[in-house]
């Protein structure tokens, strides 16, 4: 169940990333298409235009689904798996991810940051931090003008600032997964306090759970606590990576909370 989940989410991340490429091509080509709405559905999109409903709908979202936003509506978090993803497949070694503290004091700076420039209406200081508006630049500033063979060209400061983040998200993303998502980003931040607390969440059930690691190998989000047999669902982006990957159907998504029945199996 969950190996089709996670494909289904996968389909309808990148159908969304598809069309949010789009829409940042229109405004380097002038392709007419019809695309724009992605953009009205992204978080700090809604929260400077001041679109409360819409806003509270995701807050919504989130707290009964987790950060379902993250996994599979965020063009930059889709960018991140597909780099990731591809850094896993072409490595000499294979890649494994492995567990990680949370950085709650950087991801606190940048939050405070973000919503002190939404305060004062600095608009650089917000847009710099938001994971839309660097999807945007990456695609008008290299791939466009990669796939059109130089006609789309921008601006050398555009072109420059779209190198830099492209580079500083493949190096990152490559080796860490969604570590920029749960350090940097104040969406991700914003969601994660919330998603904390979600109905459903993925769950450990330690009667059946071998120690095996194989879901801490494949949680781009490092979540994963082995030692306690833990998720931290503030980071926890529900990608069910993990559950698809459990031999033991150990892990679950799910609105109850396992309680152990039996000695943990030795690992």
């Amino acid at each position: 169940m969950y190996v089709s989940l996670k494909n289904t989410r996968i389909a309808i991340s990148v159908g969304l990333v598809t069309v949010a490429f789009f829409a940042a091509a229109a405004t380097t080509t002038g392709i007419a298409v019809n695309a724009g709405w992605i953009c009205k559905i992204q978080i700090i999109t809604l929260i400077l235009s001041g679109s409360i409903p819409l806003i509270a709908g995701w807050l919504l979202l989130t707290f009964v689904f987790g950060r379902i936003y993250c996994s599979t509506v965020c063009p930059l978090g889709t960018m991140q798996d597909m780099i990731s993803y591809i850094a896993r497949r072409t490595t000499q070694r294979k890649h494994r991810y492995r567990f990680r503290r949370p950085h709650n004091g950087t991801r606190s700076i940048f939050l405070l940051i973000t919503a002190g420039g939404i305060i004062i209406g600095n608009g650089l200081i917000v847009t710099l931090l938001d994971p839309f508006f660097n999807f945007n630049i990456i695609v008008e500033g290299t791939i466009m003008p990669v796939c059109t063979l130089g006609a789309a060209a921008v601006g050398a400061g555009i072109a420059a600032e779209a190198i830099i983040t492209l580079a500083i998200i493949t190096c990152i993303s490559g080796r860490a997964g969604r570590l920029l998502c749960n350090t940097v980003c104040p969406v991700g931040t914003t969601l994660g306090v919330i998603s904390r607390y979600s109905v459903m969440r993925m769950d450990i059930n330690t009667d059946l759970c071998t120690g095996c690691l194989k879901c801490v190998d494949v949680c781009k989000s490092s979540c994963i606590d082995s030692e306690s047999h833990t998720i931290d669902t503030s980071r926890c982006v529900v990608c069910m990576n993990c559950a698809a990957a459990c031999p033991n159907n150990a892990i679950a998504y799910t609105s109850s909370r396992h309680r152990l029945q039996k000695p943990l199996m030795a690992t």
